[in-house]
């Protein structure tokens, strides 16, 4: 069964090629995103896509917000 995104069952972790580390939304000590409670999707954790506009399944409208 392929994965498509980082959840806590998750064993595989691709943040690095994202900017998801740099970004005021994911929480460490959980290893994911206010913005996806059911993972981060793939595009964003490739770097495919930098999350700066919502994606279309998601159900809210958080985007990426660099930690100043």
């Amino acid at each position: 069964m392929k994965r498509n995104f980082i959840d806590d069952g998750n064993e595989i972790y691709q943040v690095y090629s994202s900017k998801c580390t740099i970004c005021k939304r994911f929480n460490y000590s959980e290893f994911n995103c206010v913005a996806f409670p059911n993972g981060i999707p793939e595009i964003i954790l490739s770097g495919e896509n930098d999350h700066s506009e919502p994606l279309s399944e998601q159900d809210n409208d958080i985007v990426f917000e660099e930690i100043e």
